[in-house]
């Protein structure tokens, strides 16, 4: 089991600098001092600027966990990202294709990407950037040294336009919505295995190959996208190395007895491995506004109001 799924990812000690640090929450940056006295300690500079000059826009607390498993290569990755001017969020998850390191890095750099650009235009067009530096990047690649991977991003809609979320996917990464106890698949996978059945061929027809052939990557194919208006309860981006291994039931059960998205995000990935996962694992759980029920809040958040 990946370490990081057994303790706090966002505090660690330093041997060189003797001293706690952290990482943002809101947009990854890399490891600075933890000072709990600081009105948002676990925010950089830039996003503590966003919080103290868009209050209201803190609504999305999320969290994500990861297992690399029996794995050489862990090519999953994720994001969460906040912009620094605007204080608008996008998450994203990415799987690499393959189990090496070019489609490590390719699902990086994807991850990071759409969700920067879908925090300003929109989940498509998230995966839109990331797509166009992948062609910069790999379009003269010698042939087998592309990484690829798939992808879905998340944006939130604004409240003051009814909330919910924007959503775009190439792949098989997948999107659900948890409301009132209910579990929602939003995505269909882009796969041979869920085109034949779209085409009306017999189940007894489809094997386990086509269900990890891929038709779309952020390399190629379609970019599909939807929205989901209104407020919703929590939203989970997840790999296929949970969703293949969990059923419905049981992510739904997760996620009801789990409510925090911090222990919500974990124990889906713990279940995925313990049904028999062998591929990375990684879900990403987002909390509903703070603001509509501050026990979603993110406590290191909550730890510090507003003097």
């Amino acid at each position: 089991m990946n370490s990081q799924i057994d303790h706090d990812p966002y505090i660690r000690w330093s041997d060189t600098w003797q001293r706690n640090m952290t990482r943002c929450i809101a947009c990854g940056f890399e490891w600075f001092f933890h000072i709990p006295e600081r009105r948002w300690p676990h925010l950089c500079v830039d996003c503590a600027h966003a919080a103290d000059r868009h209050p209201e826009d803190l609504l999305h607390s999320a969290w994500t966990a990861y297992d690399q498993g029996p794995r050489r290569v862990h090519a999953d990755s994720a994001a969460a990202y906040r912009h620094p001017s605007t204080g608008q969020q996008a998450f994203c998850v990415t799987d690499g294709i393959g189990d090496d390191y070019e489609p490590a890095t390719a699902a990086y750099t994807a991850a990071w990407s759409a969700a920067a650009a879908a925090a300003t235009g929109g989940a498509a067009a998230g995966l839109h950037a990331a797509r166009t530096i992948w062609h910069r990047h790999y379009d003269h690649a010698p042939v087998g040294q592309e990484g690829n991977a798939v992808a879905v991003v998340a944006a939130p809609i604004d409240a003051a336009i009814g909330g919910g979320f924007d959503i775009a996917w190439c792949g098989d990464a997948r999107a659900y919505t948890y409301e009132a106890g209910a579990l929602t698949q939003l995505t269909i996978d882009h796969t041979e295995a869920q085109h034949m059945r779209d085409t009306g061929m017999p189940a007894e027809w489809i094997g386990p190959r086509a269900e990890n052939t891929i038709r779309a990557s952020i390399g190629r194919g379609d970019i599909a996208s939807i929205r989901v208006l209104g407020p919703v309860g929590r939203l989970l981006l997840c790999s296929d190395g949970v969703h293949r291994h969990l059923s419905p039931d049981t992510m739904s059960r997760v996620l009801r007895v789990h409510r925090d998205p911090r222990h919500a995000a974990t124990r889906l990935v713990r279940a995925a491995r313990q049904a028999g996962s062998t591929d990375n694992a990684t879900a990403l759980v987002i909390g509903p506004p703070a603001n509509a029920n501050s026990r979603y809040h993110h406590p290191s958040l909550a730890s510090h109001p507003t003097p």
